[in-house]
């Protein structure tokens, strides 16, 4: 038996993948690249970030805070455009780096607009989420498990790491709640389908809006922690 399974091993099958979408069927290298990506936004931003707020937690900085002229809302104002800076420039590498790994990489796709948008959604949720853990953490040592439940739960729970086809339905069911999903599911039409027809657009756009509206979310829970952080009681 042992033999005829290695004579059979031997046997090459010619297969035809059937091109329904485009790209002969197959995903290009930088769609995977682009599916990995949320992971290193969301650990690297969420480190980076949380660490300069926490310095921004003292309570000597925030008295200074306080008694300064400039008005709370440019405070804010100031760290979220420093914050989006600092976002910008992270994806600004990541995406510099397929363009050399894939020789022109995404810019040479069809749908390199929605692979962009897609990914600066998601580096908004990442900035939006990085803040928020700056906020709530209490020291380096809480930072990082925040940091490991965070990115890596968001990554295995959305589809980054398992892809969407085998993950169960209850935990889809649990998954559509989490920006992560729509990203994953984004990225996988993405590279499915070179050219998109009018409802996976619609889906598209979708999953983009979701993950603004995420980013946005936790954009204003942090806005009321971090109020209510800054009035030290007597």
């Amino acid at each position: 038996a042992c033999e005829r399974s290695l004579a059979l091993g031997t046997d090459d099958a010619k297969v035809t993948l059937i091109d329904v979408n485009g790209n002969a069927g197959i995903r290009e290298g930088y769609n995977y690249y682009f599916g990995y990506m949320p992971y290193a936004f969301l650990g690297a931003t969420i480190m980076v970030m949380s660490l300069v707020i926490m310095e921004f937690k003292k309570k000597d900085i925030r008295r200074r805070m306080l008694s300064s002229s400039v008005p709370f809302r440019k405070q804010n104002l100031a760290a979220v455009a420093s914050f989006l800076s600092v976002g910008g420039m992270i994806w600004l590498i990541c995406v510099v780096v397929q363009v050399f790994l894939y020789h022109g990489g995404v810019f040479l796709s069809n749908n390199v607009v929605y692979y962009l948008l897609n990914s600066l959604a998601c580096m908004l949720v990442a900035l939006s989420l990085g803040y928020l853990t700056g906020m709530l953490a209490r020291g380096p040592a809480s930072l990082s498990g925040i940091n490991n439940v965070v990115s890596l739960g968001l990554c295995f729970l959305g589809g980054i790491f398992v892809p969407l086809d085998m993950l169960g339905k209850g935990v889809k069911n649990v998954a559509q709640f989490l920006p992560t999903y729509w990203y994953s599911l984004n990225n996988g039409i993405l590279g499915d389908y070179e050219n998109l027809g009018s409802e996976l657009l619609q889906t598209v756009w979708k999953g983009i809006l979701i993950q603004v509206l995420f980013a946005g979310a936790c954009f204003g829970i942090t806005m009321a922690v971090r109020r209510m952080q800054m009035q030290e009681k007597n």
